[in-house]
């Protein structure tokens, strides 16, 4: 198996991930709350992150094949950990102004961070298949 697989596996990844955004931008605006240039930004950043965790999950499966499920984990579970992540300094603004309303926001942030569960899961899934029909691909032509 060629030792470059796994950044390609990376690179198509992070290409998946980049037109996933790049196509939800082409929605109506009525439909997005954002501006399709603002996306981007975010966009680079989930498929850097998708690319080397791909390339990680590749590389582990090359040294032992396996069913390849951690990856699409934690693609279920990043969504709601960027939101978080995002949502962390107005917490830390609103407890410092206003405690009280810390814990309305958190439900408030629950609304947001669940949504992001499926889509995650989603992604992950897709990127699962295409590295692994690389991944087998690859094994069979050695084999054969």
């Amino acid at each position: 198996m060629t030792d470059r697989l796994p950044d390609r596996i990376a690179t198509i990844s992070g290409l998946i991930v980049v037109l996933s955004a790049v196509a939800l931008g082409l929605l109506p605006p009525s439909l997005r709350p954002w501006t399709p240039i603002s996306i981007l930004p975010a966009a680079t950043v989930l498929a850097l992150i998708a690319g080397w965790r791909c390339r990680v999950h590749a590389r582990a499966w090359i040294a032992q094949p396996g069913p390849a499920w951690q990856g699409v984990i934690e693609a279920a579970f990043l969504g709601p950990a960027i939101t978080a992540i995002v949502l962390t300094p107005a917490t830390i603004q609103r407890l410092l102004e206003a405690p009280e309303k810390v814990v309305p926001m958190m439900g408030d942030a629950a609304l947001y961070a669940a949504p992001m569960i499926p889509i995650g899961l989603a992604a992950g899934l897709i990127l699962r298949a295409m590295a692994l029909l690389l991944l087998r691909r690859a094994a069979a032509h050695v084999s054969a």
